[in-house]
């Protein structure tokens, strides 16, 4: 069996890592790959939880079955298969301090029939599944159990109009299969759209690839989202002359662009940004206010759509406050006067 290990030591209380590492329905939060986990009973893990896993991994969809053997209630717990892919393992939580623990996570798993890179692909993807753990755990420590004042990822979610079974959907199938299909099942059906008029972007403008430039272009057709307002109140309310301005910032049409564009690797780091901002603001969603900061977080070359916004005024930290106000008021907008 191939077995790879990850630990990362997170800014928070033992237990506040125990609960979301032993709750195996937060999984597709910080698991790449994992489109849904049932386990049965729901909630902490006991001896003898099932679990029913579907996944994504290499391209191909997955169903594993698994029971938990054994648990050490706050400390760690371990896990087998039953059924799909045979693998085992377990998860430990480790105190460092009165606020400040380690998460020991250990995989082994036999793949039949894959190449030999499997072995550091399951190694490096463990590891960022690790990392992507820790910013969620200290995320929910930030405002635990709750999100943008006060406010519950389920509330936000409700209140915008994203059902769970909208949150699991994806995006359209040329987008899934370039870039991977576990995150994009959070997506709301705006930022499904936006993806889609990104790529329209790019066929419009006879482009040989899907750019952060035509993402931007995408959010630009969506103008009812947070979003679309926020390009209005930090760009000016113009929103051709921020429209014109990236479209001018894309790269020269070829003459026989492909008729499925794939995405860039800005565009791809752009969406992975994206992912990382839903989780460090503690969101089990993806909408299109996560995906206009995760834009705008990474302006180090001038010529970079973020940097293009931020000399119109639409920068990271002004955006990421006006996300805040639009949430909050979204859900105030609902309660009862």
């Amino acid at each position: 069996m191939i077995e790879a290990t990850a630990s990362v030591d997170i800014d928070a209380p033992a237990a506040s890592a125990w609960a979301v590492v032993a709750d195996y329905r937060l999984d597709p939060l910080w698991r790449r790959g994992v489109e849904e986990m049932r386990p049965t009973p729901a909630g902490l893990v006991v001896p003898g939880t099932t679990t029913v896993e579907r996944m994504r991994f290499a391209g191909r969809a997955m169903r594993n079955d698994g029971v938990v053997r054994t648990v050490e209630p706050g400390s760690r717990f371990e896990w087998r298969t039953t059924t799909g892919v045979e693998a085992e393992g377990s998860r430990s939580v480790v105190p460092l301090g009165p606020r400040r623990c380690r998460v020991d996570l250990v995989l082994r798993v036999r793949l039949r029939g894959l190449a030999a890179p499997a072995g550091p692909l399951l190694r490096r993807g463990l590891r960022a599944d690790a990392a992507r753990l820790a910013t969620l755990v200290e995320a929910r420590e930030r405002r635990p159990g709750f999100d943008t004042a006060g406010t519950s990822t389920h509330e936000i979610g409700r209140a915008m109009g994203v059902t769970t079974q909208a949150q699991k959907r994806f995006v359209p199938r040329t987008a899934e299969e370039d870039l991977g299909g576990g995150l994009y099942t959070r997506f709301t059906p705006r930022a499904q759209n936006t993806v889609l008029a990104a790529q329209q972007a790019a066929l419009r403008l006879q482009a040989p690839e899907v750019t952060t430039e035509h993402l931007v272009l995408g959010l630009l057709t969506e103008p009812r989202p947070i979003a679309g307002e926020a390009f209005r109140r930090l760009g000016g309310g113009d929103l051709d002359r921020i429209r014109e301005a990236v479209e001018a910032a894309t790269g020269p049409a070829v003459d026989t662009p492909p008729s499925n564009p794939p995405f860039s690797s800005g565009a791809r780091k752009a969406l992975d940004l994206t992912r990382r901002e839903a989780l460090r603001m503690g969101h089990n969603y993806i909408g299109t206010e996560h995906l206009l900061l995760g834009i705008l977080s990474d302006p180090a070359d001038p010529a970079d759509p973020a940097a293009t916004l931020a000399r119109l005024g639409v920068e990271h930290a002004a955006t990421e406050t006006f996300v805040h106000e639009a949430l909050a008021a979204v859900i105030a907008a609902r309660e009862p006067s």
